[in-house]
Formats: C-alpha cells, sequence, structure tokens
C-alpha cells in the first residue's frame, strides 16, 4: 500500500469570476477550456503537461460536458467480489493510517486510455476545484484483475 498524495486547490480568484458549467450540459471546446484553466489544480495540469496525456475515465459521452460521477471501486459491479474486497482492504488500511484522501471509496480513474475504454467511450479528466490522486510505486495498476 504505497503511493504518493499531491492537494491542490484551483486560484479563487479567476474562479469566482467564471460559474462554473452545469453538470451534464454540453459545453464548446472553447468553453470547456475557460472551465479547466479557471478551475482545474495547477498542479493537475502540470501534471498533464509533464506526462503528455491526461488521466481517463470510460463515460457514456458523446460530447465535452461536465459530470460528477460516483466512485464506483467497493461496488461488486465494477471488479466483482475480489476486486470490491481488494478495494475495502485498501480503503480500510489507508483509513487506519489516518491518511487523507485518495482513498477508493472517493473515485476511479485510469492512466491508460485502453483501460478505460472497457467502461465506455474514452474521456480526459480535468477536476474543478480540490482534487488528490495516487498510484501504485510497484506497478501500472491497483488491481491486476479484469473490469467489466
Amino acid at each position: 500500500l504505497t503511493g504518493r498524495c499531491f492537494r491542490g486547490r484551483p486560484v479563487r480568484a479567476r474562479s469566482v469570476d467564471l460559474p462554473l458549467p452545469a453538470p451534464k450540459q454540453p459545453l464548446t471546446l472553447d468553453k470547456a477550456a475557460v472551465a479547466i484553466g479557471a478551475y482545474c489544480p495547477g498542479f493537475w495540469l502540470r501534471a498533464v503537461v509533464n506526462a503528455g496525456m491526461p488521466l481517463y475515465r470510460g463515460e457514456d459521452l458523446s460530447e465535452l460536458m461536465r459530470l460528477t460521477t460516483r466512485p464506483d471501486l467497493l461496488d461488486e459491479a465494477t471488479y466483482g467480489p475480489e476486486g470490491s474486497g481488494y478495494f475495502q482492504a485498501l480503503d480500510e488500511a489507508l483509513a487506519a493510517k489516518d491518511l487523507t484522501p485518495p482513498r477508493p471509496r472517493y473515485g476511479h480513474l485510469c492512466g491508460s486510455a485502453a483501460a478505460a475504454g472497457a467502461w465506455g467511450p474514452v474521456c480526459s479528466i480535468w477536476p474543478a476545484g480540490a482534487t488528490t490522486y495516487a498510484w501504485p510505486r510497484t506497478s501500472a495498476v491497483f488491481w491486476t484483475g479484469r473490469g467489466p
């Protein structure tokens, strides 16, 4: 159970002047770029630039839009009972260490567009507001089991 955690908040002065787009409403590329610039934490933007790619989710979308997704790593429907048990144990171990998020109960992203594609059309992720993320130090993935 190793990993790193980075937390960041967007620049509030810019985001106060620009309302966050409504969830599930189509956005133009220009409006999406403006919202990302105003709300996405700077460390996330720098990480995407440095990595040359964003993090992903598979979602049933055909247009740009803001989503508020429900974390699903603890649900058996995501990776079956074995996967759910693994992520529950990971979540409990991190909680016992009194670590702040990220924890499995709070999110589910992929570093691979191909892996995210198992869940639906691939979407890049741009958090709006304070966020955290982690990755395993000794593996490309947290869970090696299969998705849907």
